[in-house]
């Protein structure tokens, strides 16, 4: 009986160019189901299938040690679809006269620049800074895992219920802090340059300590809330 490996290697090879062009088609699809991109519900949902997509492609290719070529495009080619619909939004948002979040938005972007630029360079140029034992797929395929957290989040965005918001928080915390600084950060320390090190991973590791911190002031909030007192009632 063939493995997952062997099987996969049987699969329709796509070059880097042909991976991206489709999965930007699929999720320009996905958001443009009617309403369209400027529905909430449709952002979020295809928020939440390519967290589901990119965390099962990186599970199976680090698993596999298949090539990454195909998992690092379908995020590569959200983060693009995704700012795309982001600056359209955005546009429209002021045209209607409504209020932005900057700060929020400004981190977006930069998590989707860094998201796309980064995994084209780690796909190609992973050598260039980080040490030939450094593992196949590249260490892009593992920071995707971070993925997981992100169904949670657009659950608790789409029902704004206290258990999806606490579920959001465990994932996000034990896939992008725990794993990232139990494994991911050690790991680019010791096997890339230093000024590799600093270029990769230090930002994107940074917004991920940011949003946590941010999240965890959120869950304070909201139990502080809960708990006040109520006010009594003047008769």
């Amino acid at each position: 009986m063939e493995s997952l490996k062997e099987q996969i290697a049987g699969w329709p090879q796509f070059s880097y160019v042909q991976a991206l062009a489709g999965w930007f088609v699929l999720w320009t699809a996905l958001v443009s189901i009617p309403p369209g991109h400027t529905e909430q519900k449709n952002v979020i949902m295809m928020n939440m299938a390519h967290g589901a997509v990119a965390t099962s492609l990186a599970v199976v290719t680090i698993l596999t040690g298949c090539d990454s070529t195909f998992s690092t495009a379908s995020s590569v080619a959200f983060f693009a679809v995704d700012a795309l619909v982001m600056i359209s939004n955005g546009r429209r948002q002021k045209r209607l006269g409504e209020k932005l979040d900057s700060p929020a938005r400004a981190m977006d972007y930069a998590h989707h620049l860094i998201g796309a630029v980064y995994g084209t360079f780690l796909l190609f140029g992973q050598q260039v800074v980080c040490q030939p034992s450094c593992p196949a797929p590249n260490l892009y395929t593992y920071a995707q895992t971070n993925e997981f957290s992100t169904p949670f989040y657009g659950l608790y965005r789409l029902t704004r219920h206290p258990i999806a918001g606490g579920l959001f928080a465990l994932a996000f915390f034990g896939s992008r802090i725990v794993f990232n600084f139990m494994y991911l950060v050690p790991y680019s320390w010791s096997h890339c340059t230093f000024s590799g090190f600093m270029a990769i991973a230090a930002p994107y590791q940074l917004l991920q300590v940011v949003w946590m911190f941010l999240i965890m002031k959120k869950v304070a909030a909201s139990l502080t809330c809960g708990r006040k007192p109520k006010a009594a009632k003047v008769a």
